[in-house]
Protein backbone atom coordinates (compact mmCIF):
# COMPACT_ATOMS: atom_id res chain seq x y z
CA UNK A 1 0.00 0.00 0.00
CA UNK A 2 2.95 2.33 0.68
CA UNK A 3 4.14 1.88 -2.90
CA UNK A 4 0.65 2.62 -4.18
CA UNK A 5 0.47 5.82 -2.12
CA UNK A 6 3.89 7.06 -3.28
CA UNK A 7 3.04 6.46 -6.94
CA UNK A 8 -0.30 8.28 -6.71
CA UNK A 9 1.21 11.21 -4.77
CA UNK A 10 4.01 11.70 -7.30
CA UNK A 11 1.58 11.70 -10.23
CA UNK A 12 -0.79 14.08 -8.44
CA UNK A 13 2.00 16.60 -7.78
CA UNK A 14 3.04 16.44 -11.43
CA UNK A 15 -0.52 17.02 -12.64
CA UNK A 16 -1.20 19.93 -10.29
CA UNK A 17 1.92 21.82 -11.31
CA UNK A 18 1.86 21.17 -15.06
CA UNK A 19 0.88 24.46 -16.73
CA UNK A 20 -2.01 24.72 -19.14
CA UNK A 21 0.02 25.51 -22.24
CA UNK A 22 -2.92 26.65 -24.33
CA UNK A 23 -4.78 28.88 -21.90
CA UNK A 24 -3.90 32.05 -23.90
CA UNK A 25 -6.39 31.22 -26.65
CA UNK A 26 -9.22 31.00 -24.12
CA UNK A 27 -8.25 34.37 -22.67
CA UNK A 28 -8.32 36.03 -26.10
CA UNK A 29 -11.67 34.46 -27.02
CA UNK A 30 -13.10 35.50 -23.65
CA UNK A 31 -11.96 39.09 -24.27
CA UNK A 32 -13.59 39.00 -27.69
CA UNK A 33 -16.86 37.76 -26.20
CA UNK A 34 -16.78 40.32 -23.39
CA UNK A 35 -16.23 43.14 -25.89
CA UNK A 36 -19.17 41.99 -28.05
CA UNK A 37 -21.43 41.75 -24.98
CA UNK A 38 -20.32 45.20 -23.82
CA UNK A 39 -21.17 46.70 -27.23
CA UNK A 40 -24.51 44.89 -27.19
CA UNK A 41 -25.36 46.33 -23.78
CA UNK A 42 -24.71 49.86 -25.05
CA UNK A 43 -27.63 49.51 -27.46
CA UNK A 44 -30.02 49.49 -24.48
CA UNK A 45 -32.39 46.81 -25.68
CA UNK A 46 -35.39 45.84 -23.56
CA UNK A 47 -34.49 44.24 -20.27
CA UNK A 48 -36.06 40.87 -21.08
CA UNK A 49 -33.60 38.26 -22.43
CA UNK A 50 -33.19 38.07 -26.21
CA UNK A 51 -32.50 34.95 -28.25
CA UNK A 52 -29.28 34.56 -30.23
CA UNK A 53 -27.87 31.86 -32.50
CA UNK A 54 -24.12 31.45 -32.93
CA UNK A 55 -23.01 30.17 -36.33
CA UNK A 56 -19.76 28.43 -37.16
CA UNK A 57 -17.32 31.09 -38.28
CA UNK A 58 -16.28 31.09 -41.93
CA UNK A 59 -12.89 29.39 -42.45
CA UNK A 60 -10.43 31.19 -44.74
CA UNK A 61 -7.03 29.56 -45.09
CA UNK A 62 -5.53 26.08 -45.31
CA UNK A 63 -4.69 25.72 -41.60
CA UNK A 64 -8.03 27.24 -40.62
CA UNK A 65 -9.96 24.63 -42.58
CA UNK A 66 -7.66 21.75 -41.63
CA UNK A 67 -8.12 22.41 -37.91
CA UNK A 68 -11.81 23.43 -38.20
CA UNK A 69 -11.05 26.67 -36.39
CA UNK A 70 -14.38 28.22 -37.40
CA UNK A 71 -16.14 25.59 -35.28
CA UNK A 72 -13.62 26.02 -32.47
CA UNK A 73 -14.05 29.81 -32.22
CA UNK A 74 -17.86 29.68 -32.42
CA UNK A 75 -17.91 26.89 -29.84
CA UNK A 76 -15.77 28.87 -27.39
CA UNK A 77 -17.93 31.96 -27.91
CA UNK A 78 -21.04 29.85 -27.33
CA UNK A 79 -19.69 28.77 -23.95
CA UNK A 80 -19.08 32.40 -22.98
CA UNK A 81 -22.43 33.73 -24.23
CA UNK A 82 -24.29 30.90 -22.48
CA UNK A 83 -23.21 32.43 -19.16
CA UNK A 84 -24.69 35.84 -20.05
CA UNK A 85 -28.27 35.99 -18.64
CA UNK A 86 -29.63 38.60 -21.09
CA UNK A 87 -29.01 36.43 -24.16
CA UNK A 88 -30.51 32.97 -24.56
CA UNK A 89 -28.33 30.91 -26.89
CA UNK A 90 -30.05 28.52 -29.33
CA UNK A 91 -28.88 24.91 -28.93
CA UNK A 92 -26.39 23.86 -31.58
CA UNK A 93 -28.32 20.67 -32.39
CA UNK A 94 -31.45 22.67 -33.20
CA UNK A 95 -29.42 25.02 -35.38
CA UNK A 96 -27.79 22.12 -37.26
CA UNK A 97 -31.18 20.57 -38.04
CA UNK A 98 -32.63 23.82 -39.36
CA UNK A 99 -29.69 24.59 -41.63
CA UNK A 100 -29.81 21.09 -43.10
CA UNK A 101 -33.53 21.52 -43.85
CA UNK A 102 -32.87 24.90 -45.49
CA UNK A 103 -29.83 23.52 -47.34
CA UNK A 104 -27.61 26.25 -45.86
CA UNK A 105 -24.09 26.19 -44.49
CA UNK A 106 -23.83 26.62 -40.74
CA UNK A 107 -21.15 29.29 -41.07
CA UNK A 108 -20.45 32.99 -41.11
CA UNK A 109 -20.79 32.91 -44.88
CA UNK A 110 -24.61 32.74 -44.69
CA UNK A 111 -26.11 35.14 -47.21
CA UNK A 112 -27.66 38.39 -46.03
CA UNK A 113 -31.03 37.55 -47.55
CA UNK A 114 -31.14 34.29 -45.56
CA UNK A 115 -30.51 35.93 -42.19
CA UNK A 116 -34.09 37.17 -41.77
CA UNK A 117 -35.53 33.84 -42.90
CA UNK A 118 -33.41 31.96 -40.34
CA UNK A 119 -34.42 34.42 -37.64
CA UNK A 120 -38.12 34.00 -38.32
CA UNK A 121 -37.98 30.19 -38.34
CA UNK A 122 -35.92 29.98 -35.14
CA UNK A 123 -37.75 32.81 -33.43
CA UNK A 124 -34.46 34.54 -32.61
CA UNK A 125 -33.51 38.19 -32.38
CA UNK A 126 -29.80 38.07 -33.26
CA UNK A 127 -27.17 36.08 -35.09
CA UNK A 128 -23.51 35.99 -34.10
CA UNK A 129 -21.34 35.20 -37.10
CA UNK A 130 -17.90 35.95 -38.45
CA UNK A 131 -14.74 34.50 -39.94
CA UNK A 132 -11.30 33.20 -39.06
CA UNK A 133 -8.58 34.32 -41.49
CA UNK A 134 -5.00 33.03 -41.68
CA UNK A 135 -2.39 35.82 -41.87
CA UNK A 136 1.27 34.82 -41.57
CA UNK A 137 1.85 33.62 -37.97
CA UNK A 138 -1.54 34.68 -36.69
CA UNK A 139 -5.23 34.12 -37.15
CA UNK A 140 -7.49 37.13 -37.50
CA UNK A 141 -10.99 36.68 -36.07
CA UNK A 142 -13.80 38.96 -37.29
CA UNK A 143 -17.08 38.74 -35.38
CA UNK A 144 -20.37 40.59 -35.47
CA UNK A 145 -23.84 40.43 -33.94
CA UNK A 146 -26.58 41.05 -36.48
CA UNK A 147 -30.20 42.02 -35.87
CA UNK A 148 -32.12 39.44 -37.90
CA UNK A 149 -35.12 41.77 -38.39
CA UNK A 150 -33.24 44.74 -39.83
CA UNK A 151 -29.90 43.23 -40.86
CA UNK A 152 -28.18 45.91 -38.78
CA UNK A 153 -24.80 45.11 -37.24
CA UNK A 154 -25.22 46.06 -33.60
CA UNK A 155 -21.83 44.91 -32.32
CA UNK A 156 -18.57 44.04 -34.07
CA UNK A 157 -15.10 43.14 -32.89
CA UNK A 158 -11.88 41.74 -34.35
CA UNK A 159 -8.99 39.99 -32.59
CA UNK A 160 -5.72 38.29 -33.50
CA UNK A 161 -4.46 35.08 -31.92
CA UNK A 162 -1.09 33.39 -32.34
CA UNK A 163 -1.38 30.61 -34.91
CA UNK A 164 0.12 27.76 -32.87
CA UNK A 165 -1.87 28.77 -29.78
CA UNK A 166 -5.26 28.54 -31.50
CA UNK A 167 -4.35 25.32 -33.34
CA UNK A 168 -3.35 23.78 -30.02
CA UNK A 169 -6.61 24.95 -28.51
CA UNK A 170 -8.53 23.21 -31.29
CA UNK A 171 -7.17 19.85 -30.08
CA UNK A 172 -8.64 20.38 -26.62
CA UNK A 173 -11.91 21.71 -28.02
CA UNK A 174 -12.42 18.77 -30.38
CA UNK A 175 -11.54 16.35 -27.59
CA UNK A 176 -14.15 17.82 -25.27
CA UNK A 177 -16.81 17.84 -27.99
CA UNK A 178 -16.56 14.04 -28.19
CA UNK A 179 -17.95 13.09 -24.81
CA UNK A 180 -17.54 9.34 -25.05
CA UNK A 181 -15.39 6.66 -26.58
CA UNK A 182 -13.96 3.16 -26.35
CA UNK A 183 -10.47 1.72 -25.96
CA UNK A 184 -8.82 -1.54 -26.96
CA UNK A 185 -6.30 -2.55 -24.30
CA UNK A 186 -3.28 -4.86 -24.41
CA UNK A 187 -1.16 -5.37 -21.32
CA UNK A 188 0.99 -7.46 -19.02
CA UNK A 189 -0.33 -8.66 -15.65
CA UNK A 190 2.05 -9.42 -12.82
CA UNK A 191 0.93 -10.63 -9.36
CA UNK A 192 3.90 -11.78 -7.31
CA UNK A 193 1.73 -13.14 -4.50
CA UNK A 194 0.18 -15.55 -7.00
CA UNK A 195 3.37 -16.29 -8.99
CA UNK A 196 1.32 -15.02 -11.91
CA UNK A 197 2.64 -13.15 -14.95
CA UNK A 198 0.68 -13.23 -18.19
CA UNK A 199 -0.32 -11.09 -21.15
CA UNK A 200 -3.91 -9.88 -21.23
CA UNK A 201 -6.37 -7.82 -23.18
CA UNK A 202 -9.51 -5.84 -22.46
CA UNK A 203 -11.70 -2.90 -23.31
CA UNK A 204 -12.69 0.38 -21.72
CA UNK A 205 -15.68 2.68 -22.19
CA UNK A 206 -15.34 6.28 -21.07
CA UNK A 207 -17.43 9.41 -20.61
CA UNK A 208 -16.16 12.98 -20.13
CA UNK A 209 -17.77 14.80 -17.21
CA UNK A 210 -18.48 18.59 -17.07
CA UNK A 211 -15.34 18.90 -14.93
CA UNK A 212 -13.41 17.54 -17.96
CA UNK A 213 -12.31 14.57 -15.87
CA UNK A 214 -13.34 11.12 -17.04
CA UNK A 215 -15.28 8.17 -15.65
CA UNK A 216 -14.60 4.78 -17.24
CA UNK A 217 -15.75 1.18 -17.12
CA UNK A 218 -12.88 -1.22 -17.78
CA UNK A 219 -12.67 -4.99 -18.21
CA UNK A 220 -9.41 -6.92 -18.49
CA UNK A 221 -8.62 -10.63 -18.79
CA UNK A 222 -5.44 -12.65 -18.87
CA UNK A 223 -4.68 -14.70 -21.99
CA UNK A 224 -3.66 -18.35 -21.75
CA UNK A 225 -3.08 -20.42 -18.62
CA UNK A 226 -0.58 -19.68 -15.90
CA UNK A 227 1.75 -22.57 -15.00
CA UNK A 228 3.34 -21.33 -11.76
CA UNK A 229 2.04 -22.63 -8.43
CA UNK A 230 1.20 -20.00 -5.83
CA UNK A 231 0.35 -22.54 -3.10
CA UNK A 232 2.24 -25.75 -2.28
CA UNK A 233 1.64 -27.68 0.96
CA UNK A 234 2.15 -31.15 2.41
CA UNK A 235 0.07 -32.28 5.40
CA UNK A 236 -0.32 -35.57 7.24
CA UNK A 237 -3.90 -36.86 6.98
CA UNK A 238 -5.83 -40.04 7.69
CA UNK A 239 -7.91 -41.81 5.06
CA UNK A 240 -11.40 -43.23 5.83
CA UNK A 241 -9.70 -46.62 6.36
CA UNK A 242 -7.36 -45.16 9.01
CA UNK A 243 -4.50 -45.14 6.57
CA UNK A 244 -2.07 -42.33 7.47
CA UNK A 245 -0.19 -40.59 4.63
CA UNK A 246 1.06 -37.19 3.49
CA UNK A 247 -1.34 -35.29 1.26
CA UNK A 248 0.20 -32.96 -1.27
CA UNK A 249 -1.81 -29.86 -2.20
CA UNK A 250 -0.84 -27.61 -5.10
CA UNK A 251 -2.82 -24.62 -6.39
CA UNK A 252 -2.11 -22.84 -9.66
CA UNK A 253 -3.90 -19.73 -10.90
CA UNK A 254 -5.26 -20.32 -14.40
CA UNK A 255 -6.70 -16.91 -15.27
CA UNK A 256 -7.56 -13.51 -13.91
CA UNK A 257 -10.47 -11.25 -14.84
CA UNK A 258 -11.29 -7.76 -13.53
CA UNK A 259 -14.16 -5.32 -14.09
CA UNK A 260 -13.55 -1.85 -12.68
CA UNK A 261 -15.22 1.55 -12.52
CA UNK A 262 -12.49 4.19 -12.58
CA UNK A 263 -12.23 7.95 -12.22
CA UNK A 264 -9.46 9.77 -14.08
CA UNK A 265 -8.04 13.17 -13.20
CA UNK A 266 -6.64 14.54 -16.46
CA UNK A 267 -4.33 17.48 -17.15
CA UNK A 268 -2.64 18.62 -20.39
CA UNK A 269 1.11 18.12 -20.58
CA UNK A 270 1.34 19.53 -24.11
CA UNK A 271 -1.27 20.33 -26.78
CA UNK A 272 -1.50 16.68 -27.88
CA UNK A 273 -0.50 14.86 -24.70
CA UNK A 274 -2.52 14.42 -21.53
CA UNK A 275 -1.33 12.83 -18.31
CA UNK A 276 -3.59 11.50 -15.62
CA UNK A 277 -3.91 9.63 -12.38
CA UNK A 278 -6.85 7.35 -11.78
CA UNK A 279 -8.43 5.34 -9.05
CA UNK A 280 -11.01 2.60 -9.27
CA UNK A 281 -12.98 -0.12 -7.57
CA UNK A 282 -14.55 -3.27 -8.93
CA UNK A 283 -14.60 -7.04 -9.07
CA UNK A 284 -11.62 -9.35 -9.54
CA UNK A 285 -12.22 -12.98 -10.44
CA UNK A 286 -9.51 -15.60 -10.06
CA UNK A 287 -9.83 -19.09 -11.53
CA UNK A 288 -7.46 -21.69 -10.05
CA UNK A 289 -6.60 -25.36 -10.49
CA UNK A 290 -6.09 -27.48 -7.37
CA UNK A 291 -4.14 -30.74 -7.40
CA UNK A 292 -4.39 -33.29 -4.53
CA UNK A 293 -2.10 -36.37 -4.41
CA UNK A 294 -0.27 -38.87 -2.21
CA UNK A 295 3.21 -37.39 -1.68
CA UNK A 296 5.02 -40.73 -1.32
CA UNK A 297 3.40 -42.41 -4.30
CA UNK A 298 1.66 -39.66 -6.37
CA UNK A 299 -0.17 -42.08 -8.65
CA UNK A 300 -1.48 -44.33 -5.88
CA UNK A 301 -5.00 -44.23 -4.41
CA UNK A 302 -5.06 -44.32 -0.58
CA UNK A 303 -7.87 -46.47 0.82
CA UNK A 304 -11.33 -44.90 0.60
CA UNK A 305 -10.16 -41.79 -1.31
CA UNK A 306 -10.29 -40.61 -4.89
CA UNK A 307 -6.68 -39.53 -5.47
CA UNK A 308 -4.90 -38.11 -7.35
CA UNK A 309 -7.49 -35.56 -8.40
CA UNK A 310 -7.58 -32.12 -10.05
CA UNK A 311 -10.36 -29.68 -9.18
CA UNK A 312 -11.09 -26.06 -10.06
CA UNK A 313 -11.97 -23.11 -7.85
CA UNK A 314 -13.19 -19.60 -8.67
CA UNK A 315 -12.56 -16.74 -6.25
CA UNK A 316 -14.48 -13.48 -6.57
CA UNK A 317 -13.28 -10.49 -4.58
CA UNK A 318 -13.58 -6.73 -4.34
CA UNK A 319 -10.56 -5.07 -5.93
CA UNK A 320 -8.93 -1.63 -5.62
CA UNK A 321 -6.87 0.06 -8.31
CA UNK A 322 -4.74 3.18 -8.73
CA UNK A 323 -2.54 4.21 -11.62
CA UNK A 324 -0.90 6.81 -13.83
CA UNK A 325 -0.85 7.18 -17.59
CA UNK A 326 -0.66 9.39 -20.63
CA UNK A 327 -2.57 9.84 -23.88
CA UNK A 328 -1.12 11.02 -27.21
CA UNK A 329 -3.47 12.32 -29.92
CA UNK A 330 -3.14 10.97 -33.44
CA UNK A 331 -6.13 13.13 -34.42
CA UNK A 332 -9.11 14.48 -32.41
CA UNK A 333 -10.91 11.14 -32.72
CA UNK A 334 -8.02 8.74 -32.24
CA UNK A 335 -5.30 8.55 -29.62
CA UNK A 336 -2.70 6.17 -28.25
CA UNK A 337 -1.85 5.80 -24.59
CA UNK A 338 0.00 3.83 -21.96
CA UNK A 339 -0.70 3.34 -18.27
CA UNK A 340 0.72 1.63 -15.23
CA UNK A 341 -1.64 0.60 -12.45
CA UNK A 342 -1.41 -1.14 -9.10
CA UNK A 343 -4.07 -3.60 -7.98
CA UNK A 344 -5.05 -5.02 -4.64
CA UNK A 345 -7.62 -7.65 -3.75
CA UNK A 346 -8.08 -10.22 -1.02
CA UNK A 347 -9.74 -13.63 -0.94
CA UNK A 348 -10.02 -16.61 1.40
CA UNK A 349 -8.46 -19.78 0.03
CA UNK A 350 -11.01 -22.59 -0.43
CA UNK A 351 -9.46 -26.02 -0.92
CA UNK A 352 -11.85 -28.52 -2.47
CA UNK A 353 -10.49 -32.10 -2.82
CA UNK A 354 -13.53 -33.09 -4.87
CA UNK A 355 -16.03 -35.94 -4.86
CA UNK A 356 -15.05 -38.97 -2.79
CA UNK A 357 -12.63 -37.01 -0.62
CA UNK A 358 -15.07 -35.31 1.75
CA UNK A 359 -13.31 -36.80 4.79
CA UNK A 360 -10.26 -34.63 3.99
CA UNK A 361 -12.17 -31.34 4.35
CA UNK A 362 -11.93 -30.96 8.16
CA UNK A 363 -8.28 -32.05 8.07
CA UNK A 364 -7.24 -29.33 5.61
CA UNK A 365 -9.57 -26.56 6.81
CA UNK A 366 -6.74 -24.77 8.65
CA UNK A 367 -5.02 -24.21 5.29
CA UNK A 368 -7.90 -22.05 4.10
CA UNK A 369 -6.37 -18.71 5.06
CA UNK A 370 -6.92 -15.23 3.67
CA UNK A 371 -4.63 -14.27 0.79
CA UNK A 372 -3.78 -10.60 0.18
CA UNK A 373 -2.76 -9.98 -3.41
CA UNK A 374 -0.75 -7.01 -4.72
CA UNK A 375 0.18 -6.68 -8.36
CA UNK A 376 0.45 -4.42 -11.36
CA UNK A 377 -0.66 -4.12 -14.95
CA UNK A 378 1.21 -2.29 -17.71
CA UNK A 379 -1.20 -1.30 -20.51
CA UNK A 380 -1.05 0.05 -24.02
CA UNK A 381 -4.34 1.23 -25.46
CA UNK A 382 -5.84 2.65 -28.62
CA UNK A 383 -8.88 4.88 -28.07
CA UNK A 384 -11.58 5.93 -30.50
CA UNK A 385 -13.75 8.91 -29.50
CA UNK A 386 -17.34 9.33 -30.71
Amino acid sequence: MKRLFQLSLTALVAIVFVPRVFADASIDINSLAESLIANYEKRKYAFEPKKIAILNFDELGTNVKKNQLGQVVSGLLLEKFSNYPMLKVVEREKLDLLFKELNLNLSGAVKKQDIKRVGLILGIDFLLLGSVVEIENQFLIHSRIVNVETGEIIAAKSATIDKSTLIDKSVEYNYLRKLSGASLILGRISFGDLAFKKDGMGAELYYILPSHNVVTFKIFKSLGKNTNMFFNQQIKVISPLNYSFYLGVNETNNSLFSALIKYKFLRPFSPKIRIYIDTGIGICQLNSQQYFFNVKTPNSTPGGLNLPIITEQTYTALGLNAGIGFQRYINPSLRFGMSYSLHYFSFRRELDPGTGNESLLPQIEHLNKRVNVFGNILNAQLTLSF
